[in-house]
């Protein structure tokens, strides 16, 4: 079982972390970046795999969702913005502090990485993975995909004006979310640029770094166009992309959240590792490595 305490981030949050500490350290650390509404617990078995294989993870959860979240949402202020620059950034500077001959690794999952770069902390981390991420712009999206989106975001801005925050979804897998946090997410949805619109200076470009990065061909939420936008921002990292249709892994479905599935574990989980030991060590700056992304 990992072990957990909570640390205190800039403007005195208090933030959830659980620590995955192995038998015998290969000197890396992974972070984990939650994905929208997902708590660290649904990261569990990914944590355990790569703690099997040397690595210390951290999973933590953002201020208002599981761990960190008040019994009442309602009157809660968040925002997306401050799981960036308070959350994420605390986390990363205890790890620095707690491991500092430690190489680290950040895996964010949906908009765990998409706002990895507003986090000033960045700067220590060594590597990147991203997991279903693109840029929050509907324009981007395809015409039917946008159809969803607008009607989702209607749903959720009426749910969260009535009960002050928006509820889990029907299947139990996303928590609920501060009205602040699915606000800002929704606004920068309608910016031209997306967050960058909303926070031009940020660190996106100073992140020097190789990225590994992971999408699927059954995955709405990254449409290629969405993600490239994305990973355009990122313009002096050294950035492998794998966009991946399901039946090439043996699968019937990955979609957004099925990556930390523990069925990925031989399959998904284990390129990733090879990526993480520089076994798999693709450095292409700028250039983008796909399959089946049209």
């Amino acid at each position: 079982m990992p072990s957990n305490i909570t640390i205190r981030t800039n403007d005195g949050t208090r933030i959830w972390i659980s620590s995955y500490t192995p038998e015998k350290s290969n000197s890396k650390v992974l972070v984990i970046g939650s994905g929208v509404g997902l708590t660290h617990e649904y990261y569990h078995l990914f944590a355990c795999f790569f703690r099997q294989h040397g690595y210390t993870v951290i999973s933590f959860d953002y201020r208002g969702v599981g761990k960190s979240a008040p019994q009442k949402l309602n009157g809660y202020v968040a925002s997306m913005h401050q799981w960036a620059v308070q959350d994420i950034n605390a986390v990363l500077l205890h790890v620095k502090q707690q491991y500092p001959n430690c190489e680290i690794i950040y895996a964010g999952h949906c908009m765990g990485g998409e706002i990895i770069g507003l986090a000033p902390a960045s700067q220590y981390v060594n590597r990147i993975v991203l997991v279903s991420s693109a840029l929050s712009c509907e324009k981007l999206w395809p015409w039917h995909h946008r159809v969803l989106l607008k009607f989702s975001k209607i749903k959720n801005r009426t749910l969260s004006w009535l009960l002050g925050y928006v509820p889990r979804d029907r299947s139990r897998k996303r928590e609920r979310l501060p009205r602040g946090v699915y606000s800002e997410m929704a606004n920068w949805c309608d910016n031209p640029n997306g967050l960058f619109d909303a926070f031009p200076d940020n660190n996106y470009r100073k992140l020097n770094v190789p990225i590994l990065v992971y999408t699927f061909t059954d995955d709405w939420h990254c449409p290629p166009r969405a993600v490239k936008e994305l990973l355009n921002h990122f313009a002096n990292a050294f950035i492998t992309w794998r966009h991946m249709n399901p039946k090439d892994i043996g699968v019937k479905k990955v979609g957004h959240i099925d990556f930390f599935y523990v069925t990925m574990k031989s399959t998904l989980w284990v390129t990733l590792l090879k990526w993480l030991n520089k076994e798999d060590d693709e450095k292409i700056q700028n250039n983008f490595l796909t399959a089946n992304s049209n």
